[in-house]
């Protein structure tokens, strides 16, 4: 049986859990290690070096560890990928911030409970489709990375915003009814500027993209655990006039309808990771530490190094519909249906109205 699980997916899980080794001095005649000398390129073995130092191992075990995991893959498939599925469930709360002992909490009443977190056997037990999709919903996980097929956290983009204005509005409509607080970060690469972001507008395809990528923060209070989790949109160019004025009638709304939202700068890297949906959100974004302030950009004074483009943006942004979902984010209890309203049905208590 093939397994789909990539290398760096076996390597990742067995440092992130293996235990050290006991050392035995004497071992059966028939048992005895086999020595043998392997050459790494130098890059290769500061990798191992640097996990085994990790581990608290010397650099043969690690060795000798990750050999044997790529063994048991390869002949037990099936006792690796549930492995890894156990793991994963735990990591899901753990890289959210969330304590080991308050998952339970999170989850339905009777799902899961503290004991069943200390035997790996008790938890896979309980992983059934329908927690797996609770938890895939709670963080907006790939619920194949939970199960430990596929290597990839998040599906990417989890939805699109260009020329779809309207459906980003409408989703953060949802979201600030549904969430403790929502936020928009429009992420950028490191060393942005105002006066990148006006030179990429004028030069367009004449000079480098400039890409520009959208995700919302989604704060939660669940019995009271608070944490965060993330959806990520797509990453177009601002060079591109019609995403850049997508970009801009999202900031319009967000201004209008009263949502928080900021520009974050991160690594040229650690957006490829995070855009490409194999990084986990919360890794890369949590404890990022550069701003852009990409309010300046709806300014109607000279601050703003591309003012000329404001009429635009503003007929744009009425054409798009988006507007019509600002009164619901300010005033949630005038819905007359939230059910009905997730569905695509608008229709409001005061005015009766409904498209």
């Amino acid at each position: 049986m093939k397994t789909n699980l990539s290398l760096s997916s076996l390597l990742l899980n067995l440092v992130s859990r293996a235990p050290r080794q006991p050392v035995v001095d004497e071992e059966p005649e028939d048992s005895k290690k086999v020595g043998t000398t392997i050459r790494f390129e130098p890059v290769t073995r500061r990798f191992i070096e640097t996990q085994a130092e990790n581990l608290g191992i010397s650099v043969q075990e690690f060795v000798a560890m990750t050999f044997k995991a790529i063994m048991k893959a390869t002949e037990e498939p099936q006792a690796t990928e549930l492995e890894l599925m156990a793991d994963r469930f735990v990591e899901a709360f753990t890289r959210h911030g969330i304590p080991v002992a308050d998952i339970p909490a999170i989850l339905p009443e009777g799902s899961l409970t503290r004991s069943d977190l200390l035997a790996r056997k008790d938890l896979l037990n309980k992983l059934d489709d329908a927690t797996i999709q609770q938890v895939s919903t709670l963080f907006t996980l790939n619920p194949g990375w939970l199960k430990g097929v596929d290597s990839n956290p998040h599906k990417a983009p989890f939805s699109r915003w260009y020329k779809n204005v309207s459906g980003l509005a409408h989703r953060l409509a949802v979201l600030n009814h549904t969430c403790r607080r929502v936020r928009v970060l429009l992420i950028a690469e490191k060393g942005l500027t105002l006066e990148k972001l006006r030179v990429a507008k004028e030069k367009g395809d004449e000079v480098d993209a400039v890409d520009v990528g959208v995700v919302i923060e989604k704060e939660h209070l669940v019995n009271g655990v608070e944490f965060r989790s993330y959806e990520v949109w797509e990453s177009e160019r601002w060079n591109y006039s019609r995403c850049r004025h997508c970009l801009k009638a999202i900031m319009m709304f967000c201004e209008n309808a009263r949502i928080s939202y900021d520009g974050v700068l991160l690594e040229e890297d650690a957006i490829s990771r995070l855009f490409y949906g194999n990084t986990l959100a919360a890794d890369e974004i949590r404890g990022y530490r550069e701003l852009w302030y990409p309010d300046q950009l709806l300014w109607g004074d000279d601050r703003n190094l591309e003012a000329d483009e404001l009429p635009s943006i503003r007929s744009f942004y009425e054409e798009s519909k988006a507007g019509k979902y600002e009164v619901v984010v300010r005033q949630p209890y005038l819905v007359k249906d939230w059910d009905e309203f997730e569905r695509g049905r608008f229709e409001l208590k005061s005015e009766n109205m409904s498209n």
